[in-house]
């Protein structure tokens, strides 16, 4: 597994529960039927903000993506990233304990100063087997 996500706390999150995987089939007579094919939900989103942050904030979290794009591989998110967030809902995104993030999409920066970036970040959690 890849190098744990760096230990910054983010200024915002946003977080989507997991789906679970559920497939519906509909006859010709529309009839409706769901099967569902695992009891652990998948796709997690979670996406964070490091407002007004120094370059060398923005570096790391660029050089870890990259470091991750290179090998295709999941990483974990340190307690740092849940900091200020209470044991409840912290519970609720890193549970299942065997969730791997990865990124969504590169991390988009926009300059806010100098030295002085605002970085956001979008992940995506799946099961790890």
């Amino acid at each position: 597994m890849a190098r744990t996500f760096p230990s910054y706390v983010p200024s915002a999150r946003s977080f989507t529960p997991g789906e679970y995987p559920v497939r519906t089939y509909r006859s010709q007579s529309g009839v409706v039927s769901k099967r569902i094919y695992g009891n652990k939900p998948t796709n997690y989103e979670l996406q964070l903000t490091f407002a007004n942050v120094d370059d060398s904030v923005a570096n790391d979290i660029v050089a870890h993506y990259e470091d991750t794009a290179k090998q295709l591989e999941g990483f974990n998110l340190p307690n740092e990233v849940f900091g200020g967030m209470g044991s409840g809902l912290k519970s609720k995104i890193q549970a299942p304990s065997n969730v791997t993030w990865s990124y969504a999409s590169p991390p988009q920066i926009k300059s806010v100063f100098i030295d002085v970036s605002t970085v956001e970040v979008s992940l995506i959690g799946e099961i790890n087997v």
